[in-house]
């Protein structure tokens, strides 16, 4: 039986009543479903909350909780989304896939948050992306390699206040950028003298030996009267005759004013005659040896720089002659002549006798060979600065330049200049302490003579002046300030001390006490002809005699 319709009205607002107080479904009798509505268990059109997804909750997403949850890429922005623009999003625009704006470190390079790398996790100041999505850039603060920096230090780039250049370069001597750690840079004038700025980066100082663009002079020192006044000012001693100067080598010997008369061999009137103590071997070679000081204008005399003891420095003008003899005749004359003030202004040539001895002439830059007829040779010019130095740093040789006339070769009382006349001439500038007017090597008679020799054969090279050798690190160079054997350099760097750069089965010590044949000082005075003889030059024959009194000194310390 069918129930008339005003009861199936009521019964559904009934339902609709209770559905709306309980939260739950009510099945009616007429429809049998859930929703009081016509539909399913999902909902269909409508379920009476009015949203029309047919959930019950009002809010329209359908999933029946009524929080309303966004979808990302539906252009409106709610929820967690921090942005939301709908088809345009983008990881690389001005808002993610995921619906999130532009942070540095999510890995996407996003130009509108001003970044140009994104690497993530692995941003990283000194790496390819800063901690800022920056990328590397000099001038930033952070040393990085994939820039090839080697310095970074910010805004003091390229300032001076630190070491660090424009181009984050770290400063090197020379480069023309004047770091924090440097007093000067001029870049290739650098130690030319067209600055005052020095070789290492340091400015010039009046006796330092190098001629900045602010001195007229610097011989190395700062005592008067020798040239080059103490604040680097040519002085009176710098003003003698042009003509006794001689920058490039003259033709003949006799030009040289060795000789007032050089037939007859008579010697100018202010040419001196001097031996050296102790003697260079030169092959049983006869050596004869003068001196001669320039004239001064307003000095009287031209005096020698003996500031340092050990290194005299000659005034300009002087010269000083050495002539060599084989079996009774002149072979050569050398001729050295310091012309200027500076270092390098050193004149050092040979001259080759004729036959009948009347005149020498200028050898060859090259040398001579066997000159004469006999074994000596005469050297190169280049060979003769292997000895003399050429006024630059480990270049052998002293800062002087000369090598026989010095305190210790003048100590004595035989013919010719000695260390006394000196000083009683008023000639040195500097007088050794306590009136002393001869220096004593000291130790034993054996001592002394070995000493002695080593000075004048080895020294000029192997010392521990500003341009000795620097390698090996051994002083052979007697000095004046030694007063006991034990304090001499050839004691301290040589006798006892291993083998430095010089590989040898004979023995590992450059003097073994004792054992001469175990020393390689002996052992190398003993060869000629080879890479291993000392000295390299200058000599074709063993000096026996030498070498057997080192073997006997050796052996008996």
């Amino acid at each position: 039986m069918t129930a008339p319709a005003f009861l199936t009205v009521s019964r559904v607002l009934v339902a609709l009543s209770l559905l709306v107080e309980t939260g739950c479904a009510v099945e009616t009798e007429e429809t049998g479903d859930t929703t009081g509505l016509e539909g399913d268990s999902t909902g269909m059109t409508d379920n009476g909350d009015g949203d029309g997804d047919g959930d019950g909750d009002g809010d329209g997403d359908g999933d029946g909780d009524g929080d309303g949850d966004p979808i990302c890429g539906d252009g409106m922005v709610g929820g967690d989304e921090e942005c939301d623009e709908g088809a345009e999003n983008a990881n690389e625009g001005t808002c993610t896939e995921a619906c999130l704006l532009p942070t540095c470190g999510d890995g996407y390079v996003q130009p509108s948050n001003d970044e140009g790398c994104d690497e993530g996790t692995q941003n990283d100041d000194l790496g390819t992306c800063t901690s800022a999505c920056a990328l590397p850039a000099c001038g930033d603060g952070y040393v990085q390699p994939s820039n090839n920096e080697g310095c970074d230090d910010g805004e003091d780039n390229g300032t001076g206040v630190s070491d660090c250049t424009g181009e984050c370069a770290v400063t090197e001597c020379g480069d023309g950028f004047n770091g924090a750690s440097e007093i000067c840079d001029d870049g290739e004038d650098n130690g030319t003298g067209n600055t005052d700025c020095r070789e290492d980066c340091t400015t010039t100082i009046c006796g330092d030996g190098f001629v900045g663009s602010s001195e007229a002079c610097d011989d190395g020192n700062n005592v008067e009267g020798d040239g080059c006044s103490n604040i680097c000012t040519l002085d009176g001693c710098a003003v003698i005759p042009p003509e006794t100067l001689f920058p490039i080598a003259p033709a003949t010997l006799s030009e040289t004013e060795l000789y007032a008369d050089i037939v007859t061999k008579e010697l100018s009137a202010d040419v001196r005659v001097f031996a050296p103590k102790y003697t260079l071997w030169t092959d049983g070679a006869v050596k004869t040896r003068w001196i001669s000081f320039p004239e001064c204008e307003d000095v009287d005399p031209a005096v020698i720089d003996s500031s340092d003891m050990d290194g005299w420095q000659m005034p300009i003008g002087t010269k000083l002659w050495k002539e060599f003899a084989v079996d009774g005749k002149r072979i050569e004359t050398r001729l050295e002549h310091r012309f200027g003030p500076n270092p390098s202004d050193f004149l050092f040539v040979s001259y080759l006798w004729n036959d009948d001895e009347t005149e020498a002439s200028l050898a060859a830059a090259g040398g001579v060979d066997n000159a004469k007829g006999t074994t000596h040779d005469i050297p190169s010019q280049s060979e003769c600065l292997q000895c003399h130095g050429t006024g630059g740093a480990g270049a052998g040789g002293f800062p002087g330049r000369w090598n026989g006339f010095s305190a210790i070769q003048l100590s004595h009382v035989d013919a010719g200049v000695s260390l006394e006349d000196l000083i009683n001439e008023g000639l040195l500038s500097d007088l050794p302490p306590m009136m002393l007017t001869s220096y004593d090597l000291p130790g034993t008679v054996a001592d002394t003579e070995a000493l002695g020799y080593l000075h004048a054969n080895c020294g000029h090279c192997h010392n521990d002046s500003a341009t000795g050798l620097g390698f090996p690190s051994m002083a052979l160079w007697s000095v004046t300030s030694a007063d006991q054997v034990m304090d001499t350099p050839v004691f301290l760097t040589a006798v006892g001390v291993s083998l430095q750069g010089f590989g040898w089965t004979g023995g590992n010590a450059r003097i073994e006490p004792g054992d001469h044949a175990a020393s390689a000082v002996w052992y190398r005075m003993s060869q000629r002809s080879n890479n291993e003889q000392m000295p390299p030059i200058g000599t074709e024959v063993v000096d026996q005699a030498g070498l057997d009194m080192i073997a006997m000194w050796i052996d008996s310390l």
